[in-house]
């Protein structure tokens, strides 16, 4: 999905993948995701993430669909050891373990 030009994911799938846990806080809305020698945090709506307690503007605030957190992947790349290939054409986003590219 590409809103404003901006590539999303939804977050815990990806993140889960990663080796890493994901806690939702209902009543907040808001994430908590640990892995990777990471604490990430970020509320739906808001424009700003923690990455260990330091603050992380995100180019489009997290939001939920069909249950879903969505985030750009730009924050996943920047968090996490991925790398994440965009083709604006199809609209088809690849992302990938920094260690698997490595090893190619």
């Amino acid at each position: 999905r590409v809103v404003a030009g901006v590539p999303l994911t939804p977050f815990r799938y990806l993140f889960e993948q990663a080796g890493g846990s994901v806690h939702w806080t209902d009543t907040a809305k808001s994430v908590t995701a640990k892995g990777q020698g990471r604490t990430i945090a970020f509320k739906i709506g808001d424009k700003t993430a923690m990455v260990n307690e330091v603050p992380y503007s995100l180019e489009l605030a997290p939001f939920i669909d069909r249950g879903r957190s969505v985030i750009p992947v730009s924050f996943l790349k920047d968090t996490l050891d991925v790398r994440v290939d965009y083709d604006p054409k199809t609209g088809h986003v690849l992302i990938t373990s920094v260690e698997k590219t490595a090893k190619k």
